[in-house]
């Protein structure tokens, strides 16, 4: 009895807080009802004081939190889109690839491609990523992780949240190996990436190294649905070349792409790297179609710079590397034969850039080029000739009577300007025109020209005489015979 008067006094006690109960009567004269009502205060009370210990652990600065990311790979940007036709009489150039009007008989060589380029879903995909949070203020790191699989493009992670005011720099490094813990930002800007490929110039596993940035606070609360654009590390080219088949040859010995560099960047760099590990690659066909082919190579950027001053030219067909090393190219092999004559260890080169003195191989850029060769023309500067024969004239004698002829064939280097001093008695038919005896012929390029005797040889010995030929300033005589009458 005494126990059921004490939880009476400690529940009106309890309820007197609340209520102006009567005392006095030494139990409580309450109806059962308000046990329940007491009941349901009591909780209440503990309800608020739960709450405010949850809001005291809400995450504060340099906890984790949850967010999500949305990687999106950018777009090719195309740079330059450009077809060149060479000819005997000079070089055409243009900004589209439809230039098959210039020499109508050459195939279109699209469909003929050595290497297949990566497919759209494969420049695109992604396979691994690294992601690292920077404090935007000091370049601190706060947090990385590297996932080693990725199953879409949307990461999850968990980021360190941001006192008030400050904002993060968040990076994603895909498809590269693990970078580990890079201390600070500015040692991950310059943080080098070695680049892998086959010999075709394709990249390894047919992925390319991609780089994203987003920059923002961190709050309590996390970050959702939030959209990331990566950039591929890397530049693709696209080269084709056609050889006409209609008075001209060039049969290629190889074709090469020269000074793809090893290495890459976290930040775009905008002068050449030269951290250690640089070095340069080069890709080799050395069994190229004989008539087009299309090569595909993927490369790191190359920073070989814009030339200025006495460096810089007026024309693309003066672009030759001249003040730059290291610069990307592409070079053609071979040798020719043109108006009959055949050039040996001809060699053609281009360098891709953003014009005729840039010679900058930019991340993320799509350089297209074209090239027909209808014939060579010696004053571009991108085609150099090896070794060019000597003057060839018909073997035997010329006959002695008036009206005998003789073949000669003048070598001179394509559009390279020539003169010949003709003797009294001899006359010529040179490229269509006849030139009188004595006379001086001016002729540019090599042809296949006739000896004409204007008199028959009066003697009875051989007549010889030699022939004054100049090519490029550069006396190079010889000697004909006509035999005695």
């Amino acid at each position: 009895m005494k126990q059921s008067i004490t939880r009476n006094r400690s529940l009106t006690g309890v309820r007197s807080i609340f209520s102006p109960l009567e005392r006095g009567q030494g139990a409580c004269k309450c109806p059962p009802f308000n046990h329940f009502y007491l009941l349901l205060l009591f909780l209440l009370i503990v309800g608020c004081t739960e709450t405010e210990v949850v809001d005291g652990l809400r995450p504060s600065a340099g906890q984790e939190v949850e967010t999500s990311f949305n990687l999106q790979v950018l777009a090719n940007q195309t740079t330059k889109t450009r077809s060149i036709t060479f000819t005997a009489e000079g070089t055409i150039e243009s900004d589209s690839l439809a230039i098959d009007t210039a020499a109508p008989n050459i195939p279109d060589s699209i469909r003929t491609k050595s290497t297949n380029p990566l497919t759209e879903v494969q420049e695109n995909q992604l396979s691994s990523l690294w992601v690292g949070q920077y404090d935007a203020a000091t370049g601190q790191r706060l947090f990385s992780q590297y996932f080693s699989r990725l199953s879409g493009n949307t990461v999850n992670i968990k980021l360190k949240v941001n006192t008030a005011g400050q904002t993060s720099h968040v990076y994603f490094v895909a498809n590269t190996s693990d970078l580990g813990v890079v201390a600070d930002e500015a040692t991950l800007k310059t943080r080098t990436l070695p680049y892998g490929s086959t010999d075709a110039g394709l990249p390894n596993n047919n992925l390319c190294m991609m780089m994203g940035q987003w920059n923002g606070a961190i709050p309590s609360g996390g970050v959702n649905n939030i959209t990331v654009q990566l950039k591929r590390l890397i530049a693709k080219i696209s080269f084709t070349y056609a050889v006409s088949s209609s008075g001209f040859s060039f049969t290629l010995d190889s074709v090469f792409l020269r000074n793809a560099p090893a290495l890459s960047q976290v930040e775009a760099p905008t002068t050449q790297l030269t951290a250690a590990g640089m070095s340069y690659t080069h890709y080799t066909d050395k069994n190229p179609n004989p008539t087009s082919k299309t090569f595909y190579w993927y490369l790191p950027e190359n920073m070989a710079r814009t030339v200025t001053g006495s460096n810089a030219v007026t024309s693309e067909k003066q672009k030759v590397g001249t003040g730059v090393t290291n610069a990307t190219c592409i070079e053609l092999r071979g040798s020719a034969v043109q108006d009959g004559v055949t050039y040996s260890n001809v060699v053609i080169r281009f360098f891709p850039g953003a014009n005729m003195n840039n010679y900058d191989i930019v991340r993320n850029a799509h350089y297209q080029m074209k090239v027909t060769l209808v014939g060579l023309d010696a004053s571009d500067d991108r085609i150099t000739i090896g070794e060019i024969p000597p003057v060839e004239v018909d073997p035997g004698k010329m006959a002695a009577e008036k009206g005998s002829v003789k073949a000669v064939q003048i070598p001179a280097r394509p559009g390279i300007p020539w003169n010949m001093y003709l003797p009294v008695w001899l006359s010529a038919l040179v490229g269509g025109t006849n030139a009188d005896a004595g006379s001086t012929i001016t002729y540019e390029g090599p042809v296949l020209g006739t000896l004409q005797a204007a008199t028959a040889n009066p003697k009875a010995e051989d007549r010889t005489e030699t022939v004054n030929l100049s090519i490029d300033n550069t006396p190079q005589p010889f000697e004909l015979t006509q035999a005695g009458s």
